[in-house]
């Protein structure tokens, strides 16, 4: 039931606020590895943090510490850039996002 609501309510319930340029911790595109090969047009998203190295187009995370959340749990802040991709990402984006969670959930399951 979680993977159906991230693929497809997590971007109504959690629309996708993008911000002017700023400094942050990367998501979505950036997080290592990423679901697909960052191309051309795509923005490279960050989580708005004076403590950042990144500089890109601000996007409101999920939860307001996400970005702190990056230093100290690189596991889950993973996830919660996956599911950025999924928020912001193309239909091609947005299926390998899906395909990563399904397997890290699986993963996890076992």
């Amino acid at each position: 039931m979680l993977l159906p609501f991230l693929r497809y309510g997590a971007p109504h319930a959690f629309p996708p606020i993008v911000g002017p340029e700023t400094v942050g911790v990367r998501t979505a595109y950036l997080v290592e590895p990423a679901p697909t090969e960052v191309g051309e047009g795509r923005a490279e998203y960050v989580w708005p943090s004076p403590d950042g190295s990144w500089r890109g187009p601000s996007l409101v995370p999920l939860h307001p510490r996400a970005a702190g959340i990056a230093e100290h749990n690189p596991s889950l802040a993973r996830l919660l850039a996956l599911v950025d991709v999924l928020r912001v990402g193309s239909t091609q984006d947005r299926h390998a996002a899906e395909e990563e969670l399904r397997r890290l959930t699986e993963a996890a399951s076992s």
